[in-house]
């Protein structure tokens, strides 16, 4: 399920990201493990969604597994989101990515 999700949602906001910016591979590389430290530290997000996923684990998951594919999903969510909006404001018609139009078509789209 997690996979699927990231497929249809995370990888086009991060394609769409890098035909924005071109600095928006680097943000992602770089900002990635602050993202997965700040959703497993977040009590009020993060544990509450950990706490049901290892109390009703997906079938045929153990639930150390399920609740480390959550957290590695919901990372590379957050991260794309984030990289996608930091490239937005990064935009800039004197320094674009390699195809800007696309990238916002892209990502109105995924959005």
């Amino acid at each position: 399920m997690t996979s699927g999700i990231l497929l249809i949602f995370a990888v086009p906001m991060i394609v769409a990201a890098a035909l924005i910016s071109p600095s928006a591979l680097h943000d992602l590389t770089h900002g990635l493990l602050f993202y997965a430290i700040v959703g497993l530290g977040l009590p009020i997000v993060g544990w509450q969604t950990f706490l049901a996923v290892f109390a009703f684990p997906p079938s045929e998951t153990s639930r150390i597994v399920a609740v480390l594919n959550i957290w590695l999903g919901g990372t590379v969510m957050v991260a794309a989101v984030f990289n996608l909006l930091m490239a937005v404001l990064d935009y800039s018609p004197a320094r674009p990515g390699p195809n800007p139009t696309a990238g916002f078509l892209l990502a109105g789209f995924v959005v």
